[in-house]
């Protein structure tokens, strides 16, 4: 393993980017390539402004684990449950996209209006997060996840209106991944 300075990221910018269920990730060049101000990739869009105040705030649900014996053998093995793991986020973004991640729906029928539906469905996006230390780029990739409102809408006076949102990673049809150029390869 060793000490690896290039290999720690201090990720004091982050974008989030959506594309369809099952968008095949990126490559690690093509990561590497982005730039911090404005990251485009083909076939994804950057989710927009998010909270600093409210920052991203990842989760883990489940997982424990249960040591399980025989007659003979107390310790004989351990299980563990599955785990749930996901981002919250707060969009600071009053578009429609935003609001259709937000309330599972809804409608523009013209420019300026957004109908919000009677019933919420979480919406399904691949999700990447690519996160950036100066020239150091690396990027968490998702090919499913379930996205939809966490909490109620921040409108305080002294803050941004923000939209709260929760992405559940899902099992797609691709592998969940980790690209950077500084991820070696296991030996």
């Amino acid at each position: 393993m060793g000490l690896d300075n290039g290999g720690v990221v201090k990720p004091s910018i982050a974008h989030i980017m959506l594309a369809a269920v099952d968008t095949v990730a990126p490559t690690a060049a093509a990561i590497d390539g982005l730039s911090a101000t404005a990251p485009v990739l083909a076939g994804w869009t950057n989710f927009g402004h998010t909270s600093l105040a409210n920052d991203f705030s990842p989760f883990l649900e489940g997982g424990e684990s249960t040591v399980e014996g025989s007659r003979q053998l107390a310790k004989l093995r351990e299980t563990v449950a599955a785990t749930t793991e996901g981002l919250v986020v707060s969009s600071m973004q009053t578009t429609s996209e935003i609001l259709q991640l937000t309330y599972g729906g809804g409608t523009t029928p013209s420019a300026g209006r957004f109908v919000i539906p009677s019933t919420s469905t979480p919406i399904e996006r691949a999700a990447l997060i690519v996160y950036f230390d100066g020239n150091v780029i690396v990027a968490e990739y998702h090919s499913k996840s379930s996205i939809r409102r966490d909490g109620a809408i921040r409108n305080a006076a002294s803050g941004w209106l923000e939209f709260p949102i929760r992405m559940t990673w899902l099992q797609g049809a691709n592998a969940d991944e980790w690209i950077g150029e500084t991820i070696d390869v296991l030996v």
